[in-house]
């Protein structure tokens, strides 16, 4: 949404995961356009799961976009600082629906308010947490594996050796699926 390009942030991105977000980005990139797929990611979050990202402000924003006023009305903003970007992936050509997905994790402690209540808008039902292993269980879409792979292999290293790990970027040439690595 264009409003995820306009919303202030109480902490911007960091320059690693700037710099990696521009890498390949389609049209003209931008580090405005880097931060507003962070800023979109958050917002998705709040939406879809209640799930507040961010660091409460004393005065509260404003948007046009409804959705973001009600994440606003939590008293928060959004803390940018606190995402880190771990895979990329677009659909393959055959999909009707096709998208150009980032993927992004943060630390639990960037949680305002209780974790274990996760609510939403009703897009999504049955929401409760899983360990990694339970996920791997469920009926996952390929991705989603490639991605929950990712994220357990980044939790085994350091903080340090997470942010120099290269990202994945999972796309499709002449019907094969390619994966390829981002990094600074």
């Amino acid at each position: 949404d264009r409003a995820d390009s306009r919303v202030k942030p109480a902490q911007e991105l960091r320059d690693p995961v700037t710099r990696r977000l521009l890498v390949r980005m389609r049209g003209k990139p931008s580090e405005l356009r880097a931060r507003a797929l962070a800023m979109a990611a958050i917002r998705e979050t709040f939406e879809e799961t209640g799930l507040i990202l961010g660091k409460p402000i004393t005065a509260l924003q404003k948007s046009k976009h409804p959705d973001w006023n009600e994440y606003f009305a939590q008293g928060v903003a959004p803390a940018l600082g606190s995402l880190d970007f771990v895979a990329r992936a677009i659909t393959p050509p055959y999909r009707t629906r096709r998208f150009d997905t980032r993927f992004f994790i943060a630390d639990a402690e960037a949680i305002q308010g209780d974790p274990a209540k996760v609510t939403g808008s009703g897009e999504l039902q049955g929401l409760h947490w899983l360990t990694l292993d339970d996920a791997r269980g469920l009926d996952l879409p390929n991705i989603t594996r490639v991605v929950l792979d990712e994220i357990d292999e980044r939790l085994a290293l350091s903080t340090a050796a997470q942010r120099r790990r290269a990202v994945p970027f999972v796309h499709f040439r002449n019907g094969n699926a390619i994966r390829d690595a981002i990094a600074d």
